[in-house]
């Protein structure tokens, strides 16, 4: 009786994974083409849903839903796209009466990721010189890694379908879209392009005749120059800001009249706009008339 007993389960097992296996093998052929980047879990069930006609059934207690995932699979059949999104996150599924069932895997149970090689040389394309420390980025992954001594690069990541972006110094950058089902060598060229200079533009006033120009004895003084110097009142006078050249001294403090080289107050020509001013001071001789806001050069000549 224990025998027949037995057997029955034994049956009744062999039937009900049988089953799971025909069920397995009813999947349609449906091409599923998807783009995701940080996602929601259930955002991207959705769209896998969408495009097979297929609904998921799942305990979001025991899956969660909310967590965020990165995938690409382009014209990929629907078997093979949940193989591989199913099998990093440690989950199992099975198709029964025309919906995709989800359970989480063993605990303890480490997802098996599979992994691929990408490497190559990266090379001038002009000269075919290998590129020391040219960068390969894996933009989906936000990893990379850089070209050795030789040129040579290589990097371990998961199946996929990525965007690989190589760059170097002083070089234009190059970016390729790779779909790594296998490990494969893909070597790269990258085109020189020198970095330009922006123009430096250097302007002046310009002089008919530089030696014409230069004057003996002449000295300029900058208004903002004569700003910067203590006043008397806190008023900004520019006949005192003479003093601070040699061989002018003025007659007092706080007086507007000066002496050049030896000379009297009275030999000083001053002129405005080349017109001359004979008294260019008044509050006897306290304050010059000459309103420094109004004034944009300073010219004086001693000899």
């Amino acid at each position: 009786m224990r025998r027949a007993i037995v057997t029955i389960i034994v049956i009744a097992l062999l039937l009900i994974d049988s089953t799971t296996l025909r069920a397995q093998q009813k999947l349609p052929k449906t091409l599923i083409n998807l783009v995701v980047r940080d996602q929601s879990l259930s955002d991207i069930l959705t769209a896998i849903s969408d495009q097979s006609g297929i609904p998921f059934s799942y305990n979001p207690k025991r899956i969660d839903g909310s967590q965020k995932i990165t995938y690409n699979a382009i014209n990929k059949s629907l078997s093979e796209v949940l193989d591989e999104f199913f099998q990093p996150l440690g989950i199992t599924y099975s198709f029964v009466e025309n919906q995709i069932i989800l359970k989480p895997g063993k605990k303890g149970e480490k997802p098996i990721v599979q992994t691929v090689t990408l490497n190559g040389f990266i090379r001038d394309a002009g000269s075919g010189e290998a590129l020391i420390g040219a960068n390969v980025l894996i933009k989906e992954l936000e990893t990379g890694t850089a070209s050795n001594a030789f040129g040579f690069f290589s990097i371990t990541i998961p199946k996929g379908t990525y965007a690989v972006s190589y760059s170097f110094i002083g070089y234009n950058s190059l970016s390729k879209t790779i779909e790594l089902n296998s490990s494969q060598m893909n070597d790269v060229q990258l085109m020189e392009q020198p970095p330009e200079l922006q123009p430096v533009l250097v302007t002046g006033t310009p002089h008919t005749n530089i030696v014409l120009d230069i004057q003996a004895s002449r000295n300029n003084i900058r208004p903002i120059a004569v700003e910067q110097r203590p006043s008397l009142f806190g008023e900004v006078d520019v006949v005192k800001s003479l003093e601070s050249l040699p061989g002018i001294k003025m007659h007092s403090e706080g007086s507007t009249f000066y002496y050049v080289r030896g000379g009297n107050r009275d030999q000083n020509l001053v002129l405005l706009d080349d017109a001359p001013v004979y008294n260019p001071s008044h509050l006897l001789g306290i304050f010059s008339t000459i309103i420094p806001d109004a004034v944009n050069d300073i010219n004086v000549y001693k000899g």
